[in-house]
């Protein structure tokens, strides 16, 4: 694949999150990837939520970092339109909703309820 056709999605290691991607929030350069907790669509905009309580929010849609940490990254699944989560840093679950280790409650479509179950079946928590 020549250069012209990678995306800037390709550029950056898999296991930082570069500054390009954060547009719009405080965080100087990368952000680890292990340290996202979850994300939270609010209309145009994301929170990013990290495991050390931090919260940024960023200007760009949720379906944004869909794009980047579901598709080219292992760990965050989309549990609902407004959330995509970090399965290291789930507490618990059920059909309806997963719980985060800082105890926001994320919820599940009907219609991605299987895959987040089995997806979170197979993580030991």
């Amino acid at each position: 694949m020549s250069a012209s056709n990678l995306s800037i999605l390709d550029a950056f290691p898999k296991r930082e999150f570069h500054e390009s991607l954060l547009r719009g929030t405080p965080l100087s350069k990368c952000l680890f990837i292990n340290d996202i907790l979850y994300f939270k669509g609010d209309g145009n905009y994301s929170w990013l939520i990290t495991t050390t309580g931090q919260h940024y929010l960023c200007s760009r849609a949720i379906s944004f970092y869909e794009s980047y940490l579901v598709n080219h990254t292992d760990g965050f699944i989309r549990t609902h339109k407004k959330c995509i989560i970090n399965v290291n840093g789930v507490r618990s679950f059920d059909s309806e909703v997963v719980i985060m280790l800082d105890g926001y409650r994320a919820p599940v479509s009907r219609r991605r309820k299987s895959f987040v179950e089995a997806t979170l079946q197979g993580i030991k928590m």
